[in-house]
């Protein structure tokens, strides 16, 4: 059996495209191990009918990327206009084509890693079968909604924003967060007829604007439908929303939802906590990563205080990239060509 010089653990649009990447640089797919438990595009699958607010000329950018991707066979994109949006389902179908070819060019397992740790001279990956071994191990392994542990019935991130409701029309309902899947919350439910609605924020909406050869507010910004019902309907349905100058703290959820029959948090994503790592015979309580690059730190939070951990790297929505705009401000760019462009630049073969 040949040694493996590369595991990718996790299959969304971040894996696919490190996948992408090994294969377009030469790395003989012998060499290279691919993970997941499902192979199903990631969390991406649980979002299927949510309206993106990416073009399809930026979603080509993704699936042009990589050759490997050889997405000339099964291009359904084809069949959309260049500038229309489309529900995220269409882009799914279009990450399993590519998850399927892919697998036939690697060696892949559906399988649950646990625990990964090093020694001198590889990785070590535990599972539910047989310990595996790795010259270099890429995590893509993705997040997950944050939440509050909240007294109220809870509305899942995935339901509201599927359009996903099943509750009374005469319902309270309290919002946590105001950004794109906040405002596809709120208009999801001033759709289905909800017409009490509380909602809590620390931050101000902004809008993505185009500018010279670049986007202000790319990615906090609201962009199509939901930039259009934010600005025109939003003001108009009586909804409260309240901003407070800091984090919401448990007084804060008594003092604004206390009387709400169901909570939606809309707060952003917290990576996922597995696998555990060790390094060094000690376990990484918080991983550190080094956001220009995707190298992984051991210690230190400041980039030029850290200390390397060699062979792991970490992209995709668990660690995405750092970008200073021509305005100054910064953003963590979030985005299946964002990823595609980022990986390629930097993950080193």
């Amino acid at each position: 059996m040949n040694k493996i010089k590369y595991t990718v653990l996790g299959a969304g649009p971040a894996g696919i495209a490190c996948i992408g990447k090994l294969l377009d640089k030469g790395i003989c797919g012998s060499t290279i191990r691919w993970i997941d438990p499902k192979f199903k595009c990631g969390n991406l699958q649980y979002y299927k009918n949510v309206p993106s607010n990416t073009k399809i000329k930026n979603f080509y950018k993704y699936f042009t990327a990589f050759k490997s991707f050889e997405h000339n066979k099964y291009d359904n994109l084809k069949n959309y206009n260049l500038e229309e949006t489309v529900k995220l389902g269409i882009i799914v179908k279009e990450l399993q084509n590519t998850t399927n070819i892919l697998k036939e060019k690697v060696i892949y397992n559906k399988l649950s890693i646990y625990k990964i740790y090093n020694d001198d001279t590889k990785w070590n990956l535990m599972s539910n079968i047989n310990p595996l071994e790795t010259d270099n191990l890429i995590l893509t392994t993705g997040s997950y909604p944050k939440s509050y542990n909240y007294n109220k019935k809870t509305i899942l991130l995935e339901e509201i924003l599927n359009n996903n409701i099943n509750i009374p029309k005469n319902s309270k309902v309290g919002i946590i967060g105001l950004s794109h899947s906040s405002i596809i919350a709120l208009k999801n439910l001033y759709d289905y007829g909800i017409k009490d609605v509380v909602c809590v924020y620390n931050k101000d909406l902004k809008y993505a604007k185009e500018m010279d050869g670049w986007i202000k507010y790319d990615n906090t910004g609201l962009k199509g439908n939901a930039a259009e019902w934010a600005k025109n309907i939003l003001p108009s349905t009586n909804y409260k929303l309240n901003k407070i100058d800091s984090y919401i703290s448990k007084n804060d959820l008594t003092t604004f939802f206390g009387d709400r029959d169901y909570m939606i948090y809309t707060m952003g994503f917290e990576r996922n906590k597995f696998p555990k790592i060790i390094y060094n015979n000690k376990e990484i309580e918080e991983i550190n990563y080094n956001p220009y690059n995707g190298l992984i730190i051991n210690e230190g939070k400041i980039i030029n205080e850290g200390k390397i951990i060699n062979n792991l790297y970490g992209f995709g929505i668990a660690y995405p990239e750092l970008i200073t705009h021509p305005d100054g401000n910064k953003e963590y760019n979030v985005g299946l060509a964002k990823f595609a462009r980022y990986i390629n630049e930097v993950l080193k073969i």
